[in-house]
């Protein structure tokens, strides 16, 4: 199991995105990627009950929701972290459940760093990066990553 990509996004918009492999299409825009996202999750959850992750042959995302405040609107808006992993076979529900609680942790920790804050220049999110980063740990990378960091 390995993280592709981080993102967080906001009422469609990406205010952060993580990639940790070069996969799929480096062109793909990142606005059009969250809005796609956003546009899944919200018709999955209209259709059926809430959702915490997607699957398909080559992918799984997972998601975790919240509520964040801006200072341009008296209710909260909603936000959600995903994540991207291989699925070179079945991942165990032992870890979905890590991966949903990490998910929780780095959403949770965004929240309580900006919650409040304005959110329309994103850059100021980029220091958030590393906290993610320590957060994941070696799901990001690869088996021979791994193997080559007992070494070197």
């Amino acid at each position: 199991m390995r993280v592709h990509e981080i993102g967080i996004v906001k009422e469609g918009i990406p205010l952060l995105s993580q990639k940790y492999s070069k996969s799929g299409d480096k062109n793909f825009d990142s606005l059009s990627k969250s809005a796609l996202i956003s546009s899944l999750l919200q018709y999955a959850e209209s259709v059926m009950s809430p959702v915490e992750y997607f699957e398909s042959n080559k992918y799984s995302m997972i998601f975790k929701k919240g509520k964040m405040k801006t200072p341009h609107t008296s209710k909260p808006s909603k936000i959600f972290s995903y994540v991207i992993l291989d699925r070179r076979k079945e991942i165990s529900e032992k870890n979905k459940k890590r991966i949903i609680d990490l998910c929780t942790n780095i959403l949770d920790e965004f929240i309580k760093r900006y919650d409040g804050m304005d959110t329309s220049e994103v850059s100021k999110f980029e220091k958030f990066k590393p906290f993610i980063d320590d957060t994941l740990g070696d799901l990001t990378k690869s088996l021979d990553d791994k193997f080559s960091s007992l070494f070197f």
